[in-house]
């Protein structure tokens, strides 16, 4: 109901970046749907369910992506014993006359034989400016004593 009306209010205010920068955090999966996707597709090792959820930004600017997708899931030594949401997430919004720009960050635990796991995962939820970067922009995997192992971003700096 809520997304209809801001589409409503989007006719008659389309130049609302407010307006644009809440419909598209309110069109955001959700933190459990992305973390149940990735975890199944680590435990698959199937990258391109990786590479679907990644944003349109991230797979035109990395001509890597399915290697550096590839290259971090390799990178958990075992089998994969247990996975889960874990230790808190982060939000980050930024408004101002001319963008909104909200981002979700957190982790998921991944267990195995051989050692523990940490997966950090950044969303974007909303991007005004650049609707490309919506959708999951990072992924960046440590070992415990928080030592990064491999990571997957754009391959660019830019904001």
């Amino acid at each position: 109901i809520i997304v209809s009306f801001l589409a409503v209010l989007l006719m008659f205010f389309p130049d609302s970046v407010t307006l644009k920068g809440i419909y598209q955090d309110l069109t955001y999966p959700g933190e459990k749907v992305i973390t149940e996707r990735v975890i199944e597709a680590v435990k698959n090792d199937d990258v391109e369910a990786i590479e679907e959820i990644m944003s349109q930004y991230v797979k035109s600017n990395n001509e890597n992506l399915s290697e550096d997708i590839e290259k971090l899931m390799n990178t958990i030594e075992g089998d994969i014993k247990d996975a889960y949401w874990y230790a808190g997430s982060s939000d980050s919004v930024k408004k101002d006359y001319d963008s909104y720009e909200s981002y979700r960050t957190w982790s998921i635990k991944f267990e195995t034989e051989n050692s523990v796991y940490k997966l950090n995962v950044t969303w974007v939820r909303a991007n005004t400016n650049k609707p490309e970067k919506v959708g999951m922009s990072s992924m960046s995997l440590f070992d415990m004593e928080r030592n990064l192992l491999a990571t997957v971003y754009a391959g660019v700096n830019d904001t």
